[in-house]
């Protein structure tokens, strides 16, 4: 268990596991908790190169264990730097920053579970492109090689004078894209259907598509035309910069984020305040409520509802935070 500071409301107890990379995004696979974990403090707030292979690692929060989750006929010779990641039934979508390699791509495992073990089999890569080399976030899958990725950045590396220019210009300016893309034999085939100040986390369900735009504070809805499109977009406002979304229900998102803007700037200076929204639609609108803000975890990517407690990851603190949030908050 951990204390809490004066930054910690809406909490009632926590516990931290120590991991040995980033991971940056969760995925919930039966009983389990799912995620690749990457050195992204490296990567995009250092040397731009990481210190240790990425990998993928599978958490129970009832127990506060986490493991490797060992991988079967990867390409040894394929880097390997997980970031947003997607489970499409029992196949795991996973956004490959293959620096080594000069590659942007995403890699496809396929999922099986025996004795509480997850074992993951490597299926496929599909290369997005060297231009787009650590600018991709996140990605929902739609079917068998089809889904639509995220563009979070139009700068491979972020030096602080890069991380800054970026901010700004991303205040003011719509400069990322929403893509649908297409596996074509390997290679992805995309097209932009939407632009926002700094997209990121995308999740979908049946017919409907969520995207978080960072820099405006903001969680996009969508209706997925038949030819993949998108109509029908609504604007929910949240109170705090916004990640990663996970759905709870069709009825209930959960979204985190940094609570000051300015303080995703110091990318690894200090603790980076954050906070855990939740977005529940009332009727045919979506409405978003903060339900807690915490330090315990600097610059929080992703909240995932576990039962009645929230997992909470980053991609710059090596650790995973199980919280029970207080009862009037769920």
């Amino acid at each position: 268990n951990i204390s809490y500071t004066k930054h910690n409301f809406g909490l009632n107890e926590c516990q931290v596991a120590n991991i040995p990379n980033a991971a940056e995004d969760l995925e919930l696979y039966n009983d389990l908790v799912i995620s690749g974990t990457s050195d992204l403090r490296n990567l995009f707030f250092g040397e731009g190169s990481a210190a240790q292979r990425g990998g993928l690692i599978q958490f129970d929060p009832v127990r506060n264990i986490w493991s490797e989750i060992p991988i079967e006929n990867f390409p040894q010779d394929l880097d390997f730097n997980p970031h947003g990641i997607n489970l499409f039934h029992n196949q795991l979508y996973v956004i490959n920053h293959a620096y080594k390699n000069h590659s942007e791509q995403v890699e496809v495992f396929v999922l099986s579970q025996a004795d509480g073990a997850v074992k993951a089999t490597y299926e496929k890569s599909i290369v997005i492109g060297e231009e787009f080399l650590g600018r991709l976030n996140d990605l929902a899958v739609v079917s068998d090689g089809e889904f639509y990725i995220t563009e979070w950045t139009t700068a491979s590396h972020l030096s602080y004078l890069t991380r800054v220019t970026q901010f700004l210009l991303g205040m003011f300016l719509k400069r990322t894209r929403l893509f649908y893309c297409k596996d074509l034999k390997g290679f992805a085939e995309c097209q932009v259907v939407d632009r926002g100040h700094m997209m990121n986390g995308v999740i979908t369900f049946e017919d409907q598509l969520f995207v978080a735009d960072t820099l405006s504070m903001s969680v996009y809805s969508y209706t997925i035309l038949e030819d993949k499109n998108l109509t029908n977009k609504q604007v929910v406002k949240l109170n705090h910069l916004v990640d990663n979304l996970s759905f709870y229900s069709p009825r209930k998102i959960y979204s985190a984020g940094v609570v000051k803007p300015l303080e995703a700037i110091s990318g690894t200076s200090g603790v980076v305040t954050g906070a855990v929204s939740e977005i529940v639609k009332e009727g045919r609108t979506w409405k978003a409520k903060q339900i807690l803000e915490e330090d315990l975890i600097s610059m929080p990517s992703t909240a995932i509802r576990f039962g009645d407690s929230i997992v909470m990851s980053s991609p710059i603190d090596y650790k995973l935070v199980t919280c029970s949030p207080a009862p009037y908050n769920l």
